[in-house]
Order: C-alpha cells, then structure tokens, then sequence
C-alpha cells in the first residue's frame, strides 16, 4: 500500500510539473505535430468536406499526445530515467488512451469519418481507435527523435559556448596578469628621485625642469604603450 502510495504521489508529481511546463511554446508544438499529420493524411487520399471537423479533432489530439508525451519524457529524464524509457514508455501509453478519448469525443459531437460513420459495423468503427494510436506512435516516434537531436545539439552549441566563454576569461586574466607585472617593471624608488630631482630643478632652471618632466612622462608613457601592445590590451 505505501508503495503504491508513493507510486501515485511521483506520477501525480510529475503530471503537475507537466502541466506546469504548458507554455505557448508548447502549444505551437501541438499545432505543428497536428499540421504535420494533417499534411501526410492529404498525401494519402482526398478525403470529402463533412469530414473536416474530425479531421482537426485527429490532428489536435495527436498533437497534443505527442507533445504531452516529449513533457512527460522530459521530467523523467531528469530524473534519471534512460532516454528511451523516458520518451518512448509515455508515447506508447499515451497513445491508446488519446485514440480513445478521440473517438469518443467525435461521437458526442456527431464527427466521424470514413471508417466509422454510422452505418459501419461497430467492429470495424473501433478499429480506427487502434489506427488512431499506430499514428500516434508512429508519428510521434519520428518527431521525438528529431526533437532529442534537436536538443543534443542545442546542448552541444551551448557546452561548446561556455567553454569558449571560460577560454575567454581565462585569457584575459592572463593579460591582465601580465599588464600588471609590467606596470610593475616601473621601479617606485626610481620615479620617486626622478621626480624630487624635477622638483628642485624648478628653482633653478624651470625650462628645464619641464623638459626632464616631459621626458619621464614620455618614457612612462612607452613603457606602458610597449605593455599593452605585447600582451594585446589597448589603451
């Protein structure tokens, strides 16, 4: 009982984080699974007007399997689960459950199609639940595998750009390492006289005090210039 319990609590768990993941996004992605199975069921065979209404109510509902079925797999492979437990488990049990409810909404509706319009042996109308579910597997099986080599990728652009990113800040600490010690190559003691002596030479010569003061300020000005253009820092 308690592990049926705890069963119950992870499923109910994951279903809310499911529909908690329910974005815009995701709802585009039901109208593309469903524009996508619309247009190989037009590639297949013309099919009358009075059918258009169950056609949308297939499309949709495949739609919405096959994405439901990518969150599903999605939360799961979080948690640890194998990627083809984690996506293909739900598709395959998403799939009968959504070709069921489909068919019974189209009954409550009035909207059949060619294979179990009224008129149709019962027997025969009940088989389109399992065609229903073959497309839903068979669909969502392609386009699942396309979106998991989507996302490697993503995740391969992405790994390839922070390691790109870390090389980055890497070497520009290493400039500014070098910057520094470069600075560094300007003895204090030795720019502290020259500037004393600059000082006291103002009371006896001022031109040519501001001619040593133009030529340290040049030479400090070359020493850093020469720093940043071998370690590639401008200035």
């Amino acid at each position: 009982m308690n592990a049926l319990t705890r069963l119950l609590g992870g499923v109910l768990e994951i279903a809310g984080e499911v529909v908690g993941s329910i974005t815009w996004r995701a709802v585009l992605a039901v109208q593309v699974v469903g524009l996508v199975a619309d247009t190989i069921s037009n590639l297949i065979g013309p099919f009358p007007s009075w059918m258009a209404l169950s056609r949308v109510i297939i499309d949709e509902n495949i739609g919405l399997a096959v994405v439901g079925s990518a969150l599903l797999g999605d939360r799961l492979a979080a948690r640890g689960v194998r990627t083809w437990l984690a996506y293909g488990v739900p598709l395959v049990v998403v799939a009968p459950f959504a070709a069921l409810f489909e068919f019974t909404l189209r009954g409550w509706l009035g909207a059949y199609t060619l294979f179990d319009k009224p008129g149709v042996d019962l027997v025969v109308r009940r088989t389109h639940i399992i065609y229903v579910a073959c497309d839903i597997v068979t669909y969502g099986g392609m386009l699942i595998a396309i979106y998991l080599d989507y996302r490697r990728r993503v995740e391969l652009a992405r790994r390839v750009r922070a390691a790109e990113l870390e090389r980055a800040r890497a070497d520009a600490e290493l400039v500014q390492s070098r910057l520094a010690e470069l600075r560094a190559d300007v003895e204090p003691d030795v720019l502290m006289a020259e500037l004393q002596r600059v000082r006291a030479m103002y009371d006896v010569d001022a031109a040519r005090a501001e001619r040593m003061l133009d030529t340290i300020t040049d030479a400090l000005r070359a020493k850093l210039s020469e720093a940043r253009a071998s370690t590639g820092v401008e200035a």
